[in-house]
């Protein structure tokens, strides 16, 4: 059986056809390719591979250290889709990060560059403390739809928007931790996932490192029995759906059917009584009718 490609996985090897037995050398691109974070923030840079047999996947750290998904270190690591996590991010990680991948066809590498700003909260008022592009494109920010741990977040440009990325900063209103995600140009919808019940987020969408006031929201997740409840009322109603639904499928056969039958019967009785019709009818001999007695 096949273990490599995925696609391939399981398969009997003489049941795969020979081109696709073709192994590829490794492709990888680096997104964002160039990214501002805030001090203390968390952040993900996106390492996308193809390549058969899949490739291995390790990233090359600003101070030459080299780490891969099985390394063991708490506050940079690879993820399994071979993206780097950064949390929090300190000054020193400034620099450039380089994503390789490698397997038996051969080897390719792509970098980005991570630039890293200090909050400077002197004189009562926190603001970065180097000169940071502000949002200049104003959006609409919409929370389409909330559960107990979910939450899914859409907005949409009110002008033309520049080629960058978007970023989607969220915390939990009382937590000091703040989630990062770097989405590709053109997306517009992204999903919170395992979020507490009974909690106020607040969310920001930009394009810079600070967002601006108006480009945040602010919402409350569900209770968890409350979303049960909705699940459990969701079901019911379904299965109250489909036996209204069965229920009109055997009326409606059972009338047609019943239909029907009538139908043959009627046929039936209109045959016999036409035959009964034929039998009493006189013959005719010579242009005269004739009874038949007895």
């Amino acid at each position: 059986l096949c273990d490599t490609p995925k696609h391939l996985k399981g398969k009997n090897v003489m049941a795969v056809p020979i081109g696709a037995l073709t192994c590829r050398p490794p492709t990888v691109a680096v997104y964002p390719r160039n990214i501002n974070v805030l001090v203390g923030h968390t952040t993900v840079l996106l390492c996308n591979t193809t390549g058969d047999p899949d490739p291995d996947v390790e990233w090359i750290l600003p101070m030459g250290a080299v780490i891969s998904a099985a390394s063991k270190t708490r506050r940079i690591r690879v993820l399994d889709d071979g993206s780097l996590l950064l949390s929090p991010v300190l000054q020193t990680d400034a620099g450039t990060y380089m994503c390789i991948a490698t397997n038996q066809e051969g080897r390719a590498n792509a970098t980005a560059v991570m630039n890293v700003t200090r909050i400077d909260c002197s004189g009562g008022e926190c603001r970065p403390s180097s000169s940071v592009i502000s949002d200049t494109v104003p959006i609409r920010i919409f929370v389409t739809s909330v559960t107990s741990n979910l939450a899914l977040i859409q907005w949409f440009p009110l002008v033309d928007e520049p080629l960058m990325p978007y970023r989607v900063l969220y915390y939990r209103i009382g937590a000091s931790l703040q989630q990062t995600a770097v989405l590709k140009h053109g997306v517009h919808l992204y999903k919170m996932k395992n979020l507490k019940p009974s909690s106020r987020y607040s969310v920001c969408i930009t394009q810079s490192i600070m967002p601006q006031s108006d480009h945040c929201v602010e919402f409350r997740t569900e209770d968890a029995e409350l979303t049960h409840t909705y699940i459990t009322i969701g079901y019911t109603l379904g299965s109250v759906l489909l036996l209204l639904v069965i229920a009109m499928v055997v009326y409606c056969y059972m009338r047609c059917y019943r239909r029907k039958r009538r139908a043959m019967f009627q046929r039936s009785m209109n045959a016999v009584n036409l035959s009964n019709n034929h039998a009493g009818v006189p013959r005719v001999e010579n242009g005269t009718a004739m009874h038949v007695n007895g």
